[in-house]
């Protein structure tokens, strides 16, 4: 059994939007919800359910309104908080600010969402893109009997029929957040990660997408090694996620829903080190003042870095007259937070900072009688996960990329049937992009050399190995002479910053030579560009390329195991060089993954 009753309270406990659904519980009972929630709260027994007599309070509550829902016994409670929860997003996306003022302005809407979203208790379409095909915010004057959306009879609810669009894009963000108890010697007690996959889509038709993670159960199922595999756990998937598939062989197979989405969430319960450690120091002085130093360090790799960095350090209730100074960022005074914020706009790996802070103290209570709330820090870490969750694979079925095909003509600009392998990057969605730096450093560079004319006698592609040893810069020119860069030192990881590659594109403006390959794995560059030459060789045309690689996963695999930085390079096209994916797709048909001797 589910809800017989859904009302919207303001605080007052006062009916706003009221809905009958199955006529077994009186309406009026809604009057007893208020006292009760007061009485419980007041003896510090406040939950989301409240029994009374003949009927069960299901509530949350959302900014200053109560979502309530009037049951039976025996209902079941999650099904109807998550449906309450649904109510609030869905609302959020017609009136943007859920609040008292907005549900009575817009009682209207709320009635005829309320009315399709639940049947006789049961909870219906629920998906807001769905509901915003028939419902609007003129929704009052359709007419009398309109056609139902066809996603609402389809057994793919979530995702109508008949999308298109002009280019086809996915992109994919995994967030993670870290909670973690550590003491002061820096030894963790207790850690874990929280993390979700939100996608946005942006595909014609109803593509299947399918993507496999690096997860230990796959992982000792193949007979692979335990060291790059995680084991994720408390796993919640979007209702398109076909679960039965990923049951079998852990592969996340769905059709998506039109735009953004959060497609699935999970939790690890792992030992991670702190990758922002904070060493503090207080000196107090009785009756007088207390001083504090900060030592601030990032324990990940230099090629990272830190975004939006805040450390919250609290100070005793009635610290007075704040003095800071600090070797980088800006500090404020929070007392409503009986703290003070050093914010660091960017926190590069490897590096520690200094904050020094004095308050005066009106009056003292000893140390050992005051608590000692823990510093909390919070940041962002683009391009990298504390898991270390990757993508294994990610495919689009064959349709699609027939489609993809018919918006990007690329066999006119490349010669060489390079465009399919193309066509398949662009949808392949690696979790770690860790060469955005060879590009962003210095954007405006990057956009100067690759706006150059290509080559006619010697076609030049780019190529980033993931790992760079001695990283050697070679460029060529029509007549095949090869100018070299090399850094003045060699290490692991190195990325060339914005002055090397000034120089590298002053020379060739200087010299006239067009194109630079990057090279530090030849073998890599064999096992790419050998099935390659030998198809195109052959004549081999692109659509049957495309044909074997969708029925052949090993022919895909081989073609594609060594080009993962080739989608990060065309990304950062789109978006650091303000380009379309047609034209990045273009001009990326020169420049991706290939050289011809």
């Amino acid at each position: 059994m589910s809800s017989s009753a859904i009302f919207i309270l303001d605080l007052k406990g006062k009916t706003i939007i009221s809905r009958n659904y199955r006529g077994d519980v009186d309406m009026g009972v809604i009057d007893r919800f208020l006292p009760l929630l007061m009485d419980r709260e007041e003896e510090g027994l406040a939950c989301p359910v409240i029994s009374n007599q003949d009927a069960t309070f299901v509530y949350i509550k959302h900014n200053n309104i109560y979502l309530v829902s009037t049951c039976r016994s025996n209902v079941n409670v999650a099904l109807v908080l998550s449906f309450l929860f649904k109510c609030v997003e869905v609302f959020t996306e017609y009136f943007k600010d859920v609040e008292e003022e907005s549900v009575r302005d817009n009682f209207v809407v709320i009635y005829e969402l309320l009315d399709e979203m639940m049947d006789f208790g049961f909870p219906q379409t629920t998906e807001s893109r769905i509901l915003q095909e028939f419902i609007t915010q003129e929704g009052h004057k359709l007419e009398a009997a309109p056609r139902p959306p066809m996603a609402v009879t389809n057994a793919v609810s979530w995702r109508s029929e008949g999308i298109k669009y002009r280019k086809n894009e996915v992109f994919l963000d995994v967030i993670e957040s870290v909670n973690m108890l550590a003491n002061a010697n820096g030894t963790v007690l207790q850690s874990e990660i929280v993390g979700c996959v939100k996608m946005r889509v942006y595909l014609t038709g109803m593509p299947e997408l399918r993507l496999g993670l690096n997860d230990k159960v796959l992982f000792e199922g193949s007979g692979r090694g335990k060291s790059k595999s995680v084991e994720l756990e408390d796993v919640k998937f979007h209702q398109c996620v076909r679960l039965s598939r990923f049951d079998n062989d852990r592969t996340i197979s769905f059709i998506p829903p039109d735009g953004a989405f959060e497609l699935m969430s999970y939790r690890l319960t792992t030992v991670v080190k702190p990758l922002i450690w904070i060493e503090t120091n207080v000196e107090r002085h009785s009756h007088s003042r207390v001083e504090f130093m900060i030592k601030a360090k990032s324990q990940f790799k230099r090629r990272s870095t830190a975004n939006n960095v805040e450390i919250i350090i609290p100070v005793p209730s009635d610290a007075d007259s704040p003095k800071f100074k600090t070797s980088i960022g800006a500090v404020r005074y929070a007392p409503e937070q009986s703290a003070f914020v050093w914010t660091i706009k960017s926190f590069p790996g490897g590096k520690e900072y200094l904050l020094s802070a004095h308050f005066s103290l009106p009056s003292v209570v000893g140390e050992e009688m005051e608590g000692r709330p823990p510093i909390k820090v919070k940041f962002e870490i683009p391009y990298f996960t504390t898991s270390g969750i990757q993508n294994q694979t990610s495919m689009v079925t064959a349709p699609l990329l027939a489609t993809i095909l018919k918006e990007f003509p690329m066999a006119e600009v490349l010669p060489f049937l390079l465009y399919p392998l193309n066509v398949f990057l662009l949808i392949r969605i690696p979790f770690q992009m860790r060469h955005y730096t060879v590009i962003t450093s210095a954007p405006t560079l990057f956009r100067r050399l690759c706006s150059s004319k290509p080559a006619t006698t010697t076609p030049v592609m780019l190529f980033t190995p993931r790992r760079i040893t001695g990283f050697t810069f070679q460029c060529f020119s029509n007549s095949s002479t090869v100018t070299e860069h090399s850094p003045s030192s060699s290490h692991d990881d190195l990325i060339p910053g914005p002055g090397m590659l000034k120089r590298i594109v002053e020379d060739l403006e200087a010299s006239g030579r067009k194109f630079i390959l990057p090279t530090g794995d030849s073998d890599a560059m064999q096992t790419l560009s050998l099935p390659l030459k030998s198809l195109a060789g052959v004549g081999v045309k692109p659509e049957f390329l495309i044909d074997a690689c969708v029925k052949n996963p090993d022919l895909f695999r081989n073609l594609t195991t060594k080009g993962e930085d080739a989608w990060q390079i065309l990304n950062m096209l789109v978006e650091s060089c303000a380009m379309t994916y047609e034209d990045a797709l273009r001009m990326f048909a020169t420049l991706v993954l290939f050289h011809s001797n």
